[in-house]
């Protein structure tokens, strides 16, 4: 019986040696992640994707863009 409750935490300890070190992991390809975005990306929407960590809330602001444009291309060829 204590050679399984042995077993048991062994077990134990590598699972949680594993789950630090794919947490370690996951930490740096978000740093990577986010450093690409920051390069590609005007600051303003990096920061929007920064802070809301979603890219939906993201494409709202660009589908907000579009209503933007339209509508000012659309009101100024009603205006001529």
């Amino acid at each position: 019986m204590d050679s399984m409750l042995q077993k048991l935490e062994k077990y134990a300890d590598n699972l949680e040696n594993i789950v630090q070190q794919r947490t370690a992991e996951l930490y740096d390809e978000k740093q990577k992640t986010d450093m690409l975005l920051y390069r590609m990306l005007p600051k303003y929407d990096f920061l929007i994707i920064l802070r809301f960590r979603s890219v939906k809330s993201f494409q709202d602001r660009i589908g907000e863009k579009w209503l933007c444009i339209l509508s000012i291309v659309s009101d100024f060829r009603l205006f001529l």
